[in-house]
């Protein structure tokens, strides 16, 4: 249990995985007294745990016999379980491992295990004889989203929960508030001077991208303090046409004094061009990316500052909701969770005049 909760939501958590893992199978809880003891804790304390799972539906009181786990709890209890997760990495996104691996720590703190499949594409074809209830109990998609595989997962018949990335159809999903990581990367540029700034995004922009992009936008446009010029180009990996394009600017007179690029994923052919052109970071040009990915393959000698997703974070909030799913099958609300970036300055904006 996470020290650091309120000693009540200990003991709820507590009782609740009790009540998960059939420990009850009368039906009711130990005494409030029985639990005071056990936990060493006041009436009081106690009381608020059980008031708690009361109001997520887990439990009711009973008078004269006490605290009752609610029917549909019990039956869940009771059942059969397969304690075995199915997790779908796309290897393209480079968070992926950082992801599974703390999935796969709270997952076996929990007594579960994960088994990471591999999916590049929108379609879990592949995987359709393997994604059944009786080899796994849920699925978390890290990174593998789309109309196709969003179907598939659906037609498995298994609770999902999509982890980093948030697509429209994803009906249950964890990730990060991309809106405001582009608006950080934004406020952190204007802040240090810059106001003629170059955005490289992807010309097929996906939602993630869009909304960082939306969020740098609308930093710019609330800025009080003069003319902002921003110029939006594809990132110089899509095509030879958009690295050529890119170069004409950076020649020019009007060239940009600082880029963002919405992932970090498009450092490498951006620091190349950099590197043909001359230009040294920061002298000659800042830069801000997404993600906080440059590594020292791609750039041993200049740290980029970069908007940093709670990847640890995505994990626990991702194995929580699943579970949330699986001990409540007849639940029909949905959520998005969206957790806040953080802005990791490491020396590649200049502060200019």
């Amino acid at each position: 249990m996470n020290k650091y909760k309120a000693k009540y939501l200990q003991i709820a958590e507590s009782l609740r995985k009790e009540i998960t893992e059939g420990k009850h199978p009368d039906g009711f809880l130990p005494s409030e007294g029985t639990l005071c003891e056990k936990h060493n804790v006041s009436r009081i304390t106690v009381r608020g745990a059980l008031k708690h799972l009361e109001e997520l539906g887990q439990l009711f009181p009973v008078p004269g016999k006490g605290w009752k786990i609610s029917d549909r709890q019990q039956r869940h209890a009771a059942s059969p379980k397969v304690k075995n997760i199915a997790c779908l990495c796309n290897p393209r996104l480079p968070a992926y491992g950082i992801v599974f691996n703390a999935l796969s720590s709270i997952a076996e703190e929990a007594g579960y295990s994960i088994s990471m499949l591999f999916n590049t594409g929108d379609s879990i074809e592949q995987f359709k004889e393997q994604l059944k209830p009786e080899n796994f109990c849920g699925i978390i998609s890290i990174g593998v989203v789309g109309p196709k595989t969003i179907k598939g997962f659906s037609n498995t018949g298994l609770p999902t929960v999509y982890a980093v990335y948030d697509y429209p159809l994803a009906k249950d999903s964890v990730g990060t508030d991309d809106f405001d990581g582009g608006w950080l990367a934004a406020d952190h540029l204007l802040n240090n001077g810059h106001r003629n700034i170059m955005i490289a995004n992807k010309k097929k922009i996906d939602p993630a991208f869009s909304s960082r992009e939306e969020g740098f936008m609308r930093r710019l446009r609330e800025e009080p303090s003069g003319k902002i010029s921003c110029h939006c180009l594809d990132s110089p990996h899509e095509s030879e046409s958009s690295r050529k394009e890119l170069i004409k600017l950076l020649k020019s007179e009007n060239s940009p004094s600082a880029m963002f690029f919405t992932t970090d994923g498009f450092a490498a052919a951006l620091l190349s061009i950099l590197k043909s052109e001359k230009m040294q970071i920061p002298k000659d040009i800042s830069l801000i990316g997404y993600d906080n990915f440059i590594n020292e393959d791609i750039i041993p000698d200049i740290p980029i500052d970069s908007v940093e997703q709670p990847w640890e974070k995505i994990a626990e909030y991702s194995f929580k909701r699943l579970m949330d799913k699986i001990s409540f099958p007849d639940e029909s609300s949905h959520l998005k969770i969206q957790l806040q970036p953080k802005l990791i300055i490491k020396g590649s904006v200049k502060k200019i005049k």
